[in-house]
């Protein structure tokens, strides 16, 4: 939870551009009153999904554990194109913003970023 100010300004890049970020939370039981909490709160400017029935895992038993290649730019038929945190790596982060930009204005190529947060 707490790395989620990291993707603030990746989110205003994002935006810019006319992509949007997900971000698929999984949270420990002992974890989940608090951050229900903060996702009512504190008002994420991105998309903030609770999944604490870890469906998104175990309907994507390929992504593996290390939490590094948790963040993933898809394109707009679910096709995994970069992986890798944008936040913690800037080649990884150039990467994911030249794709966005190749996509152009064209709605139906618009990109997300998903960052899967446990």
């Amino acid at each position: 939870m707490s790395r989620l100010i990291d993707y603030y300004e990746i989110n205003d890049s994002l935006q810019a551009l006319g992509a949007e970020l997900i971000v698929i939370l999984n949270p420990k039981p002992y974890q989940k009153n608090e951050i229900e909490h903060r996702i009512k709160y504190e008002r994420y400017p991105f998309w903030c999904v609770l999944d604490t029935t870890f469906s998104f895992q175990k309907n994507n038993p390929h992504i593996p554990d290390n939490p590094m290649l948790h963040s993933f730019l898809i394109d707009e038929y679910g096709k995994v194109l970069v992986v890798g945190d944008p936040t913690r790596n800037s080649k990884i982060q150039e990467m994911v913003f030249d794709i966005i930009k190749e996509s152009g204005t064209d709605p139906v190529k618009h990109r997300k970023l998903s960052r899967i947060l446990e």
